[in-house]
């Protein structure tokens, strides 16, 4: 008999079906898989995410082995995913990492107050993010596509409370087994996902297809279900592949210490670690702060 969620709680937060936005806050306990199938029922029956062929088999099956070593949690979610859709253990040419139901390119800003930035002593991390009212394909085209739902229209505020690893409270948009734009783990690591217009306006090409390792959208969930600070994630991000989807992004992290730092790719297939300051507040926006090493750059 499967396993059973322990805990199963959704109500409306915000919004609702007559308008551009509708916010819904998810709970869930119990064991990852059961998780995963919950997460799979809710994608498929309301949010019309299919499993089809899309990925090379060959790094569909590297990237369960990564999963099973790095990831592990979420590779039982994927399983679930599985059970879903009715997808054979050995079938490669669907992969169930993954349950996409939107997407846009997420324009925002993120500002850390570390504690001794903060009369209160506690640490901060605050979020803007762009909600727009139009679809994904009006705001990269120019043109509505009919039918089209508002970009971003239907996010979950997704609270996992797993029987083995960290619990995590995380907002996702696009991409809801793995996914999220920002979140904050039981531990106080904070991790928040940041468009990079940069790379995105030069010579930048996506794989457009699942590859071996991390992707872009899956970053922020990875590190709060596996990391209990920011020394933690540095070294996780150090020692792992990671690769773009769609759109490149770079990170902040941050935990309740007020240790932080951004993490950009950009251009460059090399990392690069910006470290932040304990006794001031850190910034990014939707540019490098790698090439930009004057304030008159960032202007």
């Amino acid at each position: 008999m499967k396993d059973r969620l322990a805990i199963c709680r959704e109500h409306v937060v915000a919004g609702g079906p007559d308008d551009f936005m509708e916010v819904r806050h998810l709970v869930l306990g119990g064991s990852n898989r059961a998780i995963g199938r919950h997460l799979a029922e809710l994608a498929r029956d309301r949010l019309g995410c299919r499993k089809e062929p899309w990925t090379d088999p060959a790094a569909t099956r590297a990237q369960k082995a990564f999963l099973e070593e790095h990831w592990p949690g979420h590779r039982e979610r994927a399983r679930g995913v599985a059970d879903v859709y009715g997808i054979p253990a050995d079938d490669d040419g669907r992969d169930t990492s993954f349950l996409y139901y939107q997407w846009a390119v997420p324009g925002c800003s993120v500002a850390f107050y570390p504690p001794r930035a903060v009369s209160g002593g506690h640490a901060i991390l605050a979020r803007n993010y762009d909600f727009s009212t139009g679809g994904a394909t009006e705001l990269l085209r120019g043109t509505p596509l009919a039918g089209e739902a508002p970009a971003t229209s239907r996010p979950f505020i997704l609270e996992l409370h797993p029987d083995v690893g960290y619990s995590t409270l995380s907002l996702c948009t696009y991409e809801l087994l793995g996914g999220a734009t920002d979140g904050i783990n039981s531990e106080g690591l904070s991790v928040a996902l940041l468009a990079d217009a940069e790379t995105l306006s030069g010579a930048y090409r996506p794989l457009r297809t699942s590859g071996v390792g991390i992707s872009e959208i899956q970053m922020v969930r990875w590190l709060l279900e596996t990391c209990r600070n920011a020394e933690e994630a540095r070294a996780a991000l150090a020692r792992t592949p990671q690769f773009y989807v769609d759109v490149p992004c770079h990170y902040m992290v941050a935990d309740s210490a007020g240790d932080s730092f951004v993490w950009e790719l950009g251009f460059s297939d090399e990392p690069r670690l910006i470290e932040g300051d304990a006794s001031r507040v850190s910034t990014v926006t939707n540019h490098l702060l790698y090439d930009h090493d004057r304030v008159a750059d960032h202007v």
